[in-house]
Parts: C-alpha cells; sequence; structure tokens
C-alpha cells in the first residue's frame, strides 16, 4: 500500500484566476491573481489530501501446466503543470489576439498594425487590470491558471490471465485488461459564451462571461477528466527450438474518454481518445491490432546438424532470417465542418450533421468518405456527429532481416546485417481528411504521388532498407 503525503511545489511566477472580482478596465468579473503578490501571497500550490493506493496481486495453478494470475492496484497522478500550459502571464511577455466570430474574420490584419498588448516582466503592472480591455475591444490576453488546491489523479489497473502450457515448447495466454482513470487533469476554456446567446452574428468578444480577456482556462485542473479503456488479448509463444522461435499476439481494446469540452454541455464530448498526461488529449489508436515475429537460425554451422566443419559451413552458416507482421485495424476520427456554427468560442462549433450514407459505395484511398453525406449544421445548432465514430484504413506492415555471423578467429566475430522495413512496399494510410470545408476532404493523405490532393506522409511510408556491419572482439 503506498500512502503519498501532501504535495508542496513552491512556485512563485504562476497565476491563479479570481472569476468574481470587479475588473477595473471592463467593469465586469474576471481578474488575473499573480503568486508571490499582496492580493495573493501564495507561492505553491498545495495537496493536502493522503492518497492511499492499494494494490494486491494473486497466482494460482488450479492444474498441470495452467497458470491464473490477476491484479488490481491504485496508482495516483501527481498534479502536473509542464512548461507548454503557460501560467506565468505578466511574468512574461506574450499576446493571443483571436477571431471575434470564431475565425470568420481574422484577428488583425498586418498591413494596419500589430495590435497592442501588454508587456510582462514588471512587477508594478502586475494588478487588476493587467491583460484586461475595455468590453467590445478585441482581447490580447488569454490567461491560463491554477487553483490553490489541487487533488491527485488516479487509475484503477485490473487485470486477469489465463495460461497454459500446450506442448512444443510453446505456450498460449488469453487476458483481460481494465484502466480506469479519474479526476484526471484536463484544460477547460471558463470564457465559452453562453448557449442563450449562441447564434448572434458578429463579434462574441462582449458575450463571452469574460470580454476582457480571450480564452479563460484552467491548466491542468484535476476533478474533471475521465477514461474507461477494456481491452483483451491472446498470445501464442513458441520458445527458441531448433533454431526458431515465434510470438503473436492479438489485441481488441476501446478506450472511452472525457477529456475537455464544453463547459455547459461536458456529457457531448465524450470519445476514443486516451489520455496523455504531459499533453492532455491523445491522438486515437486501433482498436484490434495483431503482430507475429519471428526468428529462424539455418542449420549450417559448426555445432550444428549440418555442415559442422569445413568452408562451406563458414560460407553457408551463421545466416538467421526474422521477421515481424504488424497489421492494425482503422483509426477512429472526427468529421468536422471548418466552420464554427455557433459562433461562440465553443469545441461544440464545428460538429456536423450526417444526411446521406457517409461509406461510398467503393472505399478507396481517394474517396474514403461521401462528402455528399455530412452538412454543416444550421447557425446558432450544434452539429449531431461527433466522437471518433469513423475508422481510418486499416494497415499492414511486414518488417523482415538477414543476419549473417561469421567466426574470424577467437573472441572477433564479424556480423552483417540486412533489413528491410516495410518490405511489400505497401500503403500505410492514416484517417482521411476530414474537414468538410476542406477540397481533399475524404481522402487518405498518403505519400506523394497518389492524387491531387494527397500531400502527407503516413506513419509509415514506403519500402526502408538498410545495411549494417559489427565487429564483436
Amino acid at each position: 500500500v503506498d500512502v503519498n503525503p501532501g504535495l508542496h511545489v513552491d512556485n512563485k511566477l504562476f497565476n491563479s484566476f479570481d472569476m468574481h472580482k470587479l475588473n477595473p478596465v471592463s467593469n465586469t468579473p474576471g481578474v488575473i491573481l499573480f503568486g508571490n503578490s499582496t492580493e495573493y501571497p501564495y507561492t505553491s500550490v498545495w495537496n493536502t489530501a493522503y492518497n492511499l493506493a492499494p494494490r494486491f496481486g494473486f497466482a494460482w495453478q488450479p492444474v498441470a501446466k495452467t497458470s491464473i494470475r490477476g491484479g488490481y492496484g491504485i496508482y495516483t497522478i501527481a498534479p502536473y503543470i509542464g512548461a507548454q500550459n503557460g501560467i506565468s502571464t505578466g511574468f512574461t511577455t506574450a499576446t493571443s489576439p483571436g477571431s471575434p466570430d470564431g475565425g470568420i474574420d481574422p484577428a488583425f490584419i498586418l498591413q494596419n498594425g500589430f495590435p497592442a498588448y501588454p508587456i510582462g516582466g514588471n512587477p508594478a503592472t502586475l494588478n487588476d487590470s493587467f491583460g484586461a480591455v475595455p468590453v467590445g475591444t478585441a482581447p490580447t490576453t488569454s490567461p491560463s491558471f491554477v487553483t490553490r488546491n489541487w487533488k491527485f489523479g488516479y487509475t484503477q489497473n485490473l487485470n486477469l490471465s489465463v495460461e497454459r502450457e500446450l506442448g512444443w515448447n510453446t505456450i498460449l495466454e488469453v487476458a483481460a485488461q481494465g484502466v480506469l482513470g479519474r479526476n484526471l487533469q484536463i484544460s477547460r476554456n471558463y470564457n465559452e459564451v453562453p448557449p442563450d446567446l449562441w447564434g448572434l452574428p458578429g463579434s462574441n468578444f462582449a458575450r463571452r462571461p469574460f470580454p476582457q480577456f480571450g480564452n479563460v482556462s484552467s491548466a491542468r485542473q484535476a476533478q474533471q477528466g475521465t477514461t474507461d479503456y477494456w481491452g483483451t488479448y491472446a498470445r501464442i509463444d513458441k520458445h527458441f527450438t531448433n533454431g526458431f522461435s515465434t510470438i503473436a499476439s492479438y489485441n481488441f481494446g476501446r478506450t472511452m474518454s472525457f477529456l475537455g469540452g464544453s463547459i455547459y454541455y461536458p456529457q457531448l464530448s465524450r470519445g476514443p481518445g486516451p489520455y496523455d498526461l504531459a499533453n492532455g488529449l491523445g491522438s486515437a489508436v486501433p482498436y484490434q491490432t495483431f503482430t507475429i515475429g519471428w526468428t529462424y537460425d539455418l542449420p549450417w554451422d559448426p555445432g550444428t546438424p549440418h555442415l559442422k566443419s569445413g568452408a562451406a559451413g563458414r560460407i553457408l552458416g551463421g545466416w538467421n532470417i526474422g521477421g515481424l507482421l504488424a497489421m492494425e485495424g482503422g483509426i477512429p476520427f472526427d468529421v468536422t465542418s471548418g466552420t464554427d456554427s455557433l459562433n461562440g468560442n465553443s469545441p461544440l462549433g464545428g460538429r456536423v450533421n450526417v444526411v446521406g450514407s457517409p461509406k461510398p459505395g467503393s472505399q478507396t484511398y481517394s474517396t474514403w468518405l461521401d462528402k455528399a453525406a455530412f452538412a454543416a449544421p444550421a447557425f446558432g445548432t450544434i452539429g449531431q456527429e461527433c466522437c471518433g465514430k469513423y475508422l481510418g484504413p486499416a494497415t499492414a506492415r511486414l518488417d523482415l532481416s538477414i543476419h549473417k555471423s561469421t567466426v574470424i578467429k577467437e573472441n572477433l566475430r564479424a556480423t552483417f546485417a540486412w533489413e528491410f522495413f516495410n518490405a511489400t512496399n505497401t500503403l500505410q494510410g492514416g484517417p482521411p481528411d476530414s474537414n468538410l470545408a476542406s477540397t481533399t476532404f475524404g481522402r487518405v493523405l498518403g505519400p506523394a504521388g497518389l492524387g491531387a490532393g494527397i500531400v502527407r506522409a503516413p506513419q509509415f511510408s514506403g519500402r526502408v532498407m538498410q545495411v549494417g556491419a559489427r565487429i564483436d572482439f
């Protein structure tokens, strides 16, 4: 059992935010608070809770050659900010001008000059007025803050497996696993236009709860993020026998998460996004994966059944061939409208409606989705579709290797290696362009040269070969 005492992090250069205090510049609620100041005389964030993290496991052999194993544990996640979350407003100079209407009009036009913005680093200016602008003026500051009291996030990990020896030096394992994340640290934007003011034309700055600022975000605020992962896998492992060994596994698992969304309708933002402690919402991963790897030492070498000595044994001996085949199901993705249907500074503004069959009759990398099946919602309404309902193309990749090892003399060995990555030169396509406003909507953006608009490289593109040599002594 782990018991973690309260966490004390000393950091004078950080921000908090008072959502109720009247701002003297805009005469609206909301002021930035600065650590180690008269108004906010704290130099740290503090967690006073004691966090119990019990863990246990068991192993049981009900019959010969069969084992059952399982376990359960709670693992705490300490509050983590990260330099990328920028909670040093006023201590450094930064500005974040924004579009007044969700991207329809630009934040500013460069020929008119860069908009004025507050200069940081001067303690004399760190007061209730810092970064604020009068109501109706384009904001230049988007404060990010932490609260005084944080609570640890945690995950509950549980697993159960059955392992059976099949003979021929082969083992079969079938297992299930669950990971439930709670109180996860996520960022929230509290400057979202209230729903009763969605769908109004023109600049939305004055309609925001804190019109004197751009986004007002909590950095890694705990107690709000959740993830639920459930998965199962099967594995066959043939141990090294007569120069040959192999291992194969199949995994099926799904993650459903709430890692940030509208502060008014959080229940509309739950999808297949894994939790990434450093960066928040991570990229979705395939639901299904299958891998099989193998290695084989050819039986022509001194000490092996064939060609035990002589020049032929030296030439034909010492060869090893290996391979890895990885097959993955499609990656979940969303379709977005490319416009803001709410004009509300809301994460819900870019959704779409489905008006037909999304999958074309003949699904190819060039037409993975039918654009006519989607439509932007009416202005002032939320689109119906969200949260990873569609899957990109499945992929398969074969890697091969050939190694030749030769003993030159005692304690001196030379090894030559020839390796092929994506040996079959199979296109590895990811999810398609899913921005409805894009001219390449519905196309899988694979390697260049496959058609108009297909310009991005996938995770693994064409065949790659490499040759290497090594001397061991």
